[in-house]
């Protein structure tokens, strides 16, 4: 569990300070690029209705195109942990994961694979459960669990969306099982230090932003609707180069396609 053990809001960046941080964010920003990795094509219209989002308006087509990005990263890592012989059965644990609709997707393009749900309620386990059965797959588990106590060995960790640290949580549990990561982090401006991190993470971020006030306000900035960009890439360089520090050699930020199938459109992908 995400444990705060800091305040968000003791200490104020005044207005030459945030001149300076908003130095260092344009900077940041021009001096690491997005990839942009091709996607494979997903044929939606021959797929089980139960492989698709329960909802009946536009969200259901966005977030149809965010498990499509999400499937791109996690083919990335699973082709990069076949070329190195690791054991055919890989799992895949999907932290976070609700009803599953991240994770059974992810289970049907790779059955050869272990898909694993992680999610604290029972109720949308329940509902992962049936459409499991419904499209008979043997390749899921269930978790009932907090990520955090979630003890299980695993190869990839993904994360559609975690909510503000628990993104970090979800990085956290990667670098304790030397796993690599695919996360769509969310709600930036919600994230707080807990029991293992503290932001900012990375040695490159605390060399231009040194101050926990001043990276909270980064965080705060890029939960804004409008011109959010460059804080959101800030505060997931930050987490890159923390897993840099880690010892982690492919580091990449995309974008979700089309960046309009949500306003917190990046994708983190990494592995040792």
């Amino acid at each position: 569990a995400v444990v705060s053990t800091q305040s968000t809001g003791v200490e104020k960046v005044d207005k030459v300070d945030m001149i300076e941080l908003e130095k260092s964010v344009r900077q940041l920003y021009d001096c690491v690029k997005y990839t942009d990795s091709p996607l494979s094509p997903v044929e939606w219209d021959s797929l089980s209705t139960l492989l698709k989002p329960q909802r009946h308006n536009a969200n259901n087509t966005k977030k149809m195109d965010q498990l499509h990005s999400m499937l791109g990263g996690v083919q990335t890592c699973v082709a990069q942990l076949r070329a190195a012989r690791t054991p055919s059965r890989i799992r895949i644990v999907d932290f976070c994961s609700g009803a599953g609709h991240l994770g059974i997707f992810i289970a049907h393009h790779f059955p050869d694979c272990e898909v694993v749900l992680v999610e604290t309620k029972w109720g949308s386990l329940r509902y992962a459960k049936e459409r499991i059965a419904g499209l008979g797959l043997n390749n899921v588990t269930l978790c009932l669990s907090h990520m955090g106590q979630f003890r299980g060995s695993f190869e990839v960790g993904i994360s559609l969306h975690a909510c503000g640290s628990a993104t970090d949580a979800v990085i956290q549990q990667c670098i304790t099982h030397n796993a690599a990561l695919v996360s769509s982090p969310c709600c930036y401006g919600k994230i707080v230090n807990f029991s293992v991190v503290e932001y900012p993470q990375s040695k490159l971020i605390r060399g231009e932003v040194p101050k926990f006030p001043q990276f909270m306000e980064i965080a705060r900035l890029a939960d804004h609707e409008s011109e959010n960009e460059e804080y959101m890439k800030c505060v997931d360089i930050d987490r890159l180069e923390a897993l840099r520090d880690k010892g982690y050699r492919f580091l990449e930020i995309r974008k979700l396609k089309p960046p309009t199938c949500s306003p917190k459109n990046n994708l983190l992908v990494a592995y040792r």
